[in-house]
């Protein structure tokens, strides 16, 4: 493989990143890790993964139940109030950029 910037990769475990910043030029940080470390979408990144990307897509939260309880009016009603407008509102401001709502 060519290496034409001579660029030095260094595997580390994710949660080991946000500690070893200052000590990198670079470093791809989980958004969730990145949030714990103080890190800001908004400030500090120079490239962020769109909602509508597959990885955004594959690693989304959800909602599950035990099987039969699809129906079930409780089940129905999380699934509206988590889904909603207030909601999404929410995470917008609360977490401005870093976490994202995909519904």
């Amino acid at each position: 493989m060519d290496n034409p910037k001579n660029l030095k990769f260094v595997e580390l475990e994710a949660a080991m990143l946000p500690n070893v910043t200052s000590e990198m030029d670079l470093a791809v940080i989980n958004g969730n890790y990145a949030l714990q470390a103080g890190f800001s979408s908004a400030k500090d990144a120079l490239a962020l993964e769109d909602a509508s990307s597959e990885a955004a897509q594959t690693f989304a939260n959800v909602i599950v139940v035990k099987e039969g309880n699809e129906n079930n009016e409780a089940v129905k009603a999380l699934v509206k109030a988590l889904q909603s407008d207030k909601v999404k509102d929410y995470i917008n401001e609360t977490y401005e950029g870093n976490v994202l709502p995909i519904f």
